[in-house]
């Protein structure tokens, strides 16, 4: 099987649109959450879930900027939503790694169900944006 099988366009959509939707749903969740803190008093982790709908914000937004990008399936709008995708993935990765590294035991299981579908999206926009009929 080669990988112009198994890299498709319409799971790549997919793919993006349920990481927007799932990010773009969870920033206001963190929001609540912080007020929520803040209430109580918290102010560390209200601190965290605030900045934590920050980050899930900027990542809601360059997963649907890497869609809209691709959706002209041309090289350098490949190229270009590949790029958003990437620093999508940059920011989650870090984001993970620094938990990681602060003993807050991150997820391996987001590392598997949010990571390769993003490393999926990519690698499909690079290897189209190679092919010779992309303009």
């Amino acid at each position: 099987m080669s990988t112009r099988h198994f890299f498709r366009w319409n799971p790549t959509v997919v793919i993006l649109i349920i990481l927007t939707v799932l990010y773009g749903v969870v920033a206001p969740l963190n929001i609540l959450l912080g007020s929520a803190a803040a209430q109580q008093g918290d102010q560390h982790v209200s601190h965290i879930w605030y900045w934590g709908a920050f980050w899930n914000a900027v990542v809601a937004i360059l997963c649907f900027t890497g869609w809209r990008l691709m959706r002209r399936q041309s090289r350098v709008y490949l190229v270009a939503g590949a790029c958003a995708v990437a620093a999508a993935l940059f920011i989650v990765m870090c984001i993970w790694i620094i938990g990681l590294i602060h003993g807050r035991n991150p997820s391996v299981i987001e590392a598997v169900l949010i990571w390769l579908p993003m490393l999926y999206v990519i690698i499909y926009a690079l290897c189209e944006s190679k092919r010779e009929n992309a303009a």
